[in-house]
């Protein structure tokens, strides 16, 4: 939604306002992953751990990759803190 204007004489803040879409919500370990050293054929496997970084329980959707080259299997939770 469109800001309302200050009233006059208030003093407007030059720094940008943080919204809560700017804080990211779940942190990925690793954050990036690689495939380089492989051969046509075999399967390669790599974890990654998703970890919440709010205090809320938060849902996550996570989308197939767009190539029929990969693909992603059910994860499961580490049982300490299920």
């Amino acid at each position: 939604p469109p800001k309302k204007p200050a009233p006059i004489g208030e003093f407007q803040s030059t720094e940008p306002e943080q919204s809560c879409a700017d804080t990211p919500v779940f942190l990925a370990k690793p954050p990036i992953g690689f495939f380089t050293d492989y051969e046509i054929g075999p399967v390669y496997e790599m974890v990654i751990a998703l970890q919440n970084t709010t205090t809320t329980s938060r849902y996550l959707r996570v989308l197939p990759p767009s190539t029929p080259y990969f693909a992603l299997g059910l994860g499961h939770c580490n049982r300490r803190l299920c």
